[in-house]
């Protein structure tokens, strides 16, 4: 993007003012336009459609988890590797571990009801979770067919948890998809996919 490149190039003008040597191209370097525009926020109705798509998702920890991120603003990292300990259910708080950045380890977030409910929900699909299991264990889904799916063959209906946290979309193989809560949801199609 155009950000990206214009971060790079203002990265190489501070080495170059450093030694000396930015003003003899200084002239020849354009920044690129970037769009400065923020966000538009859902209009209800979308809000609306997004929510009930994200609750007929095969995963049962997909709608919970967009609730969440919704309601708390956490990063992606921050929620996916999220353990059990960091939730105060009677503080109504949810303090992050490790983050993108020093200043924000440690951070403590308030959560409203609704997020707390989200938590409270998937607390209640594992009551026997120690404090230090992963609120988002692995979860596997295959797909069969159109829009359908089911539990692919290694996870562990009895509901007993994962030791490691959900993984990024990217991370996939075969007709199984990982990750609930990732950003892009992907799976395995035929080749005739677009």
């Amino acid at each position: 993007s155009n950000r990206t490149i214009n971060m790079e190039v203002a990265t190489c003008r501070q080495i170059l003012k450093r030694h000396k040597l930015w003003n003899t191209i200084s002239d020849d370097v354009k920044m690129l336009p970037e769009d400065k525009t923020l966000g538009k926020p859902l209009a209800n109705d979308e809000a609306v459609r997004l929510r009930e798509a994200c609750r007929k998702s095969p995963s049962p920890s997909f709608y919970p988890a967009m609730v969440i991120f919704g309601n708390t603003a956490l990063r992606n990292a921050e929620l996916r590797e999220a353990r059990w300990y960091q939730v105060d259910f009677l503080g109504a708080k949810f303090q992050v571990d490790k983050a993108k950045t020093a200043g924000g380890s440690g951070r403590v977030i308030p959560l409203n009801r609704t997020a707390l409910d989200a938590f409270r929900q998937l607390r209640s699909r594992w009551p026997d979770a120690q404090p230090t299991d992963f609120i988002f264990p692995s979860e596997k889904l295959k797909f069969q067919g159109k829009g359908a799916a089911q539990r692919a063959r290694g996870t562990r209906p009895d509901g007993r948890r994962r030791r490691r946290p959900v993984r990024s979309g990217a991370s996939m193989t075969g007709a199984t998809m990982s990750s609930p809560c990732s950003q892009r949801r992907r799976h395995q199609r035929p080749r005739s996919r677009h």
